[in-house]
């Protein structure tokens, strides 16, 4: 799941760039991209999906803004799929690891895994 928004953004990316990057040609085409991506890809599962792989999540390419949207949907995610206050703190604090990738996941293993291992 968490390819598709890379690839995504990719796409969109190599549409600007093919029109030259003059807004007023590729404008409408993203438009219905985004309409159709809103409804169909952009759900929270999605995002933690996204955040998860790790080749995704520690070379992401993302702008800080979708980065950020990424995160609020990561949270939506978790308060809606684990109802227990308790659990959604344990993740929360596993989370800081996660992201500084401390203990195991920075270990040399890990970090090479990150590009040849699949997730789950």
């Amino acid at each position: 799941m968490g390819y598709m928004l890379e690839a995504m953004d990719k796409a969109k990316e190599t549409i600007q760039r093919g029109f030259d990057g003059v807004s007023r040609h590729y404008v409408k085409v993203l438009e219905i991209i985004d309409l159709r991506w809103t409804d169909q890809f952009k759900r929270s599962l999605h995002s933690v999906g996204y955040i998860l792989n790790l080749e995704l999540y520690f070379k992401s390419t993302m702008s800080e803004e979708k980065i950020a949207k990424v995160w609020e949907s990561y949270h939506t995610c978790v308060e809606t799929m684990v109802p227990d206050f308790s659990t959604q703190d344990l993740l929360l604090a596993e989370l800081a690891k996660y992201k500084s990738a401390d203990g195991l996941l920075g270990s040399g293993q890990a970090v090479r895994a990150r590009d040849t291992r699949s997730p789950g």
